[in-house]
């Protein structure tokens, strides 16, 4: 894509990025495409537009990369040194072999099970347990849905919505 006018430009106090939106949709008029690449070189020129679009996204990324690392370092401390999925201790993950002490648990700070507290494990008990009655309930919502599916219809061509908001209802365990 072409690119116009990179100079950096100090932001106006009225260059939010939703007000630079609805104005490049405007200009467009109404084109999705047109408009995107509008904004994109209006946001080009603008580092405090930039930024304003971009800190949320970056933090996100961040934050999805630190709790990849956590799921990973759960389940090496969670799995026994001699797992394997396919029944072979021989194939067993070296990383499998940490302490059940250095399991984080998911609630605020993640500390290790070996430095938790009563209340930091009753918190994480409860996370992990409203976890589980949420997927259970889905679950079985999901396989009262198929039951009354034939193979080659959809969904939306068997139920109405208010029959699935009936079935959801019905498969809810309190």
């Amino acid at each position: 894509m072409l690119r116009m006018n990179t100079k950096q430009t100090d932001a106006s106090p009225e260059s939010t990025p939703q007000k630079v939106a609805q104005e490049c949709l405007d200009e467009a008029g109404g084109d999705i495409v047109a408009a995107v690449n509008a904004m994109e070189m209006r946001v080009d020129a603008d580092r405090d537009l930039r930024d304003t679009l971009t800190s949320p996204l970056i933090r996100g990324a961040c934050y999805d990369a630190i709790k990849s690392i956590i799921r990973q370092e759960r389940k090496h401390v969670w799995l026994a040194p001699n797992y394997s999925p396919d029944g072979n201790s021989a194939g067993a993950n070296i990383h499998a072999a940490r302490s059940l002490y250095e399991f984080r648990l998911p609630i605020e700070g993640q500390p290790t099970l070996g430095s938790a507290t009563k209340a930091d494990v009753d918190a994480a008990s409860h996370f992990y347990g409203a976890q589980a009655v949420d997927m259970a309930w889905k679950g079985r919502w999901l396989a009262t849905i198929a039951k009354g599916l034939k193979a080659a219809k959809t969904v939306e061509a068997t139920f109405s919505e208010a029959k699935l908001r009936a079935m959801q209802e019905a498969t809810k365990h309190d």
